[in-house]
């Protein structure tokens, strides 16, 4: 009887014991985000660069002025119709555009640094954030001391200069005469604006930032689509001719998606357990054909 008594009481212990099991809260799960060490860490020679980079566009800002006269002026091959059709039809309206564009563009250039932060705050990974953020800092200082210089060097005429009567009138909401009216190709915020999604697209393919799957689709969508409506109201406001735009998304996508592809991440690479296929996709810039020629663009599936 005794016996048996004891074996009662083991059994029952082992069946109490597997229900506080089961009722436990189980321990949270490590983070999915981490760095691969097949990536390539950012260099000490990229810093360097890193920081010419951003002391180059303060020059330029500051010291390098475009040409007393345009050294290319007009429209080039759908220019004219693009102007005709999505020109701001009142001062207001560019005036409008002029100021969103401009607001967006703040938005696009600080957003991969707000994944960096929240991959610290929600990831806890130091090591991770700062890779984002020193990718972001590398691509967005490529970006624009490139711009910079090559618009004070090219001085192509702003679209609305072909309407100027002299220096001091107006052409809707655009005043005429000074240095800003010779500095159109290529679009500075179109490059912006596309870098930081580029950035935000390689980020979020290679690491599930938001959890993976379609969250991280969707903040690709998001900032190309952001990107696109900044060129797009550069066109509105009449600051740039669409080859301006096109040139400059064409400048950001290199350097926000390829150049951090070249250099870190590589083409087609996952971190161990995924499949170079990640849930965001197979992403890439690529030259996209319209109905009225072609656009820069990313394609891909997902």
């Amino acid at each position: 009887m005794r016996a048996r008594h004891r074996s009662a009481f083991a059994a029952a212990a082992l069946i109490v014991a597997a229900a506080s099991d089961a009722h436990a809260t189980p321990a949270p799960a490590p983070s999915s985000v981490h760095w691969n060490e097949d990536w390539q860490r950012f260099r000490w020679w990229e810093g360097v660069l890193t920081a010419g980079f951003f002391v180059s566009t303060y020059a330029f800002e500051s010291s390098l002025h475009p040409p007393s006269t345009a050294n290319w002026s007009g429209p080039v091959l759908l220019d004219a119709p693009i102007r005709g059709l999505l020109r701001g039809r009142s001062p207001g309206v560019e005036k409008g555009a002029a100021r969103y564009s401009d607001f967006l563009l703040k938005t696009a250039f600080f957003y991969p640094f707000i994944d960096a932060g929240l991959t610290l705050a929600i990831h806890r990974d130091a090591d991770v954030a700062a890779q984002i953020a020193l990718m972001d800092a590398e691509s967005l200082g490529f970006a624009g001391a490139f711009s910079l210089f090559t618009e004070r060097i090219v001085g192509r005429e702003r679209p609305y200069v072909r309407d100027c009567g002299g220096e001091g009138t107006r052409v809707g909401n655009n005043p005429c005469g000074g240095d800003g009216d010779r500095i159109s190709f290529f679009s500075g915020h179109a490059s912006a604006a596309f870098t930081s999604a580029g950035l935000t697209c390689i980020h979020h393919q290679h690491l599930p930032l938001w959890g993976g799957g379609a969250p991280d689709t969707w903040a690709c969508v998001w900032a190309l689509s952001l990107a696109s409506t900044t060129g797009l109201l550069r066109i509105v406001s009449d600051k740039h001719y669409a080859s301006d735009v096109f040139t400059g998304a064409a400048v950001g996508l290199f350097s926000g998606y390829v150049v951090p592809a070249l250099l870190h991440y590589g083409f087609g690479r996952a971190p161990p357990g995924r499949s170079a296929v990640s849930p965001v996709g197979v992403i890439r810039p690529a030259l996209l054909p319209v109905p009225a020629g072609a656009a820069a663009g990313m394609h891909g599936v997902f």
